[in-house]
């Protein structure tokens, strides 16, 4: 029996361990939290830091298994690139991996590759602010190393510049941090599949962010409505990214502005989509099994370039959380029952506490649906997140 690792064990990596085991292959996933959502999923776990590459490794050495990849988690693709140069399996290399996880570093080779992108400056330290050449406000400031929204902060005067660079730095592991250009126009996500240097666009997704001063993420929708020709112009930039950062075969999924001056990036993921977006937008909007052939790829197995019939539109909607301990929950039974519903799921159980909704990780649960449009499929979404409560103390 073929083994796989899937490094990362968070809710959306779920579709990823459940496929793999449909095909026949054992399962391990790799976690610091053994209350990781896909833990009881898979039939091996390993309890470690996904940012503790060499334990890891020594891990990999011993279990042996026949692929290794990151699934949609960011934070798990230098962990992956590791155990792949390890043992020899195919994969990402170190130094793509590396140039995906750094924003500074993607900024560079953005701009090495002429692709279109907001202006930006490295920051390591609070003193370096004053040495700063004057700004245009809006600004936006976000941790070199982080993903999910996690440190994101807005300053729209010199006199909030400091709130949110400080916040921005105690979010990043490392203290650097990025000021870039506040972007304005929609923003839309890119699902990207390369197979041997040639890229193509799978699914173009419009998103709905919480806006300032988080920018959390609070649903997607698919494909996306705006026009022929921008989406075109939205797919050349995102393919660009994709190979700007070294991926040779497998996914990427790249966020996107669309300005007055045309798409701009903002990042790339070397690695699925996150959100459901893989996991089950796309499979409701082209039909595609992006499980399937992630986990084809990591084994190295040939993947041809699949075929997306389209017509049917898929929505997502997140619960965002409030603060304080979670006493009951109620209404997703009924809100799965909606016709057009095809998943309603809790991320949360009774006595969980939380804080502050500050980042992609502060959710209740969320509702998918499909429709004939996309305004069908929001609204089936929306009608069944009527059914929800969640109440907390």
């Amino acid at each position: 029996m073929k083994k796989i690792m899937i490094l990362g064990a968070s809710e959306f990596q779920i579709p990823l361990v459940v496929q793999a085991k449909k095909m026949g292959i054992r399962t391990c996933v790799v976690d610091c939290r053994s209350t990781a959502p896909a833990v009881e999923y898979a039939d091996d776990y390993f309890q470690c830091s996904l940012k503790d590459l060499s334990q890891i490794v020594s891990f990999a050495k011993g279990y042996l298994p026949d692929g290794a990849t990151a699934g949609a988690s960011d934070v798990a693709v230098p962990a992956a690139a590791e155990v792949c140069a390890a043992l020899g399996l195919p994969g990402l290399d170190k130094e793509a991996a590396r140039r995906a996880t750094d924003k500074y570093e993607m900024a560079l080779a953005f701009e090495e590759a002429g692709i279109p992108h907001p202006r930006f400056v490295r920051l390591s330290s609070l003193e370096a602010l004053g040495k700063l050449p004057r700004m245009d406000y809006p600004v936006i400031s976000k941790p070199v190393d982080m993903s999910s929204s996690k440190g994101i902060r807005v300053a729209h005067s010199e006199k909030e510049l400091l709130d949110a660079v400080t916040g921005s730095m105690r979010a990043s592991d490392s203290g650097e941090i990025l000021l870039e250009e506040y972007m304005m126009g929609p923003e839309v996500s890119v699902e990207v599949l390369v197979l041997e240097g040639c890229p193509m666009v799978l699914q173009v997704t419009d998103k709905v962010t919480s806006g300032s001063p988080n920018f959390v993420e609070v649903g997607h929708s698919q494909p996306s409505v705006l026009p022929p020709e921008t989406i075109e112009e939205i797919g050349r930039v995102a393919c660009a990214a994709a190979l700007a950062m070294g991926i040779m075969n497998g996914f990427a999924h790249a966020e996107i502005i669309v300005t007055d001056a045309g798409p701009k990036m903002v990042e790339i993921g070397a690695r699925m989509g996150g959100d459901g977006i893989q996991q089950y937008l796309i499979s409701l909007s082209t039909g595609l099994n992006l499980q399937e052939i992630a986990i084809r790829l990591a084994f190295g197995e040939r993947v041809v370039l699949p075929v997306i019939y389209g017509g049917t539109y898929s929505a997502i909607r997140f619960i965002p959380s409030v603060p304080g301990r979670v006493v009951s929950i109620e209404g997703f039974d009924a809100a799965a029952k909606i016709d057009g519903v095809a998943l309603a799921r809790a991320m949360c159980s009774v006595g969980d506490e939380f804080g502050e909704s500050q980042d992609n990780s502060c959710r209740f649960g969320y509702v998918v649906a499909r429709g004939e449009s996309r305004d069908e499929a929001v609204q089936c979404c929306e009608e069944a997140l009527r059914k929800i409560e969640v109440r907390v103390e």
